[in-house]
């Protein structure tokens, strides 16, 4: 499989796992309060390959705590397999609320900027056959997958 054709899970396993519903999130923010701001950044159209989870940490002292406890969500997602229902729970909340964004001119201008930005890109719209849309080749994406533990 291209490594492209796993990016819409690895979204649905980050929004799980780190979004608003997830247990790390309820547990550092709302639960134990150490941090005040929450977020994953993956953006396929910059690189699949890349998930970054950002936190804002109320004292300095809890950043080692915090950081560990986003490994820790990191490492056990390679072994768990997701919840089938929260899945489908998650994929009707991102089509929806997307829709819902549409709402006034600007935001609908600005998302049509932003997809015929990305449609324009060299390679974009005729990507080469067996080569994902990250640039790597296909040996470069075994390692990947090799060193995930898969």
């Amino acid at each position: 499989r291209q490594l492209a054709e796993y990016t819409p899970q690895v979204e649905a396993a980050l929004g799980l796992e780190f979004g608003e519903t997830s247990d790390t999130y309820k547990r550092l923010v709302e639960d134990e309060q150490k941090i005040d701001q929450f977020f994953y950044i993956n953006d396929p159209r910059i690189d699949p390959t890349l998930a970054t989870v950002m936190a804002r940490v109320k004292d300095p002292k809890d950043a080692v705590y915090v950081r560990d406890e986003i490994l820790k969500t990191f490492a056990a997602m390679r072994d768990k397999k997701l919840d089938a229902a929260r899945v489908e729970a998650a994929k009707s909340n991102a089509r929806y609320s997307f829709l819902a964004r549409l709402d006034n001119t600007d935001t609908i201008a600005e998302t049509v900027a932003d997809t015929w930005d990305w449609l324009q890109r060299e390679g974009t719209l005729q990507q080469p056959e067996g080569r994902p849309r990250s640039g790597m080749d296909a040996a470069a994406e075994q390692r990947l997958w090799d060193a995930a533990g898969r």
